[in-house]
């Protein structure tokens, strides 16, 4: 029984402690294939700060298994305004 409750007392911190993603959270999601990887991987690492000027709060980069020149990037953003090219500030 006793083994029982804390589980329970174990299962209700971790509800205490989950933290839902803001209403308000974009997620944009960018697939394509570039022709060389690391060529590509050096021009997005170096625009960093202007990704981040436009918005961006947190970014992902993914490759393809089979083809590594096979690229997925996610942007994060606060707000679907952001994330929409025409509300974009210049760099």
């Amino acid at each position: 029984m006793r083994s029982l409750f804390l589980v329970g007392l174990f299962l209700f911190g971790l509800a205490a402690s989950a933290q839902p993603a803001a209403a308000a959270d974009v997620r944009l999601f960018v697939r394509h294939e570039v022709t060389d990887y690391a060529v590509w991987r050096k021009v997005y690492n170096d625009f960093g700060k202007p990704r981040r000027n436009l918005g961006v709060t947190a970014q992902a980069v993914y490759r393809s298994a089979e083809n590594p020149n096979d690229v997925t990037v996610t942007h994060d953003f606060k707000s679907m305004e952001q994330a929409k090219p025409s509300s974009r500030r210049p760099i």
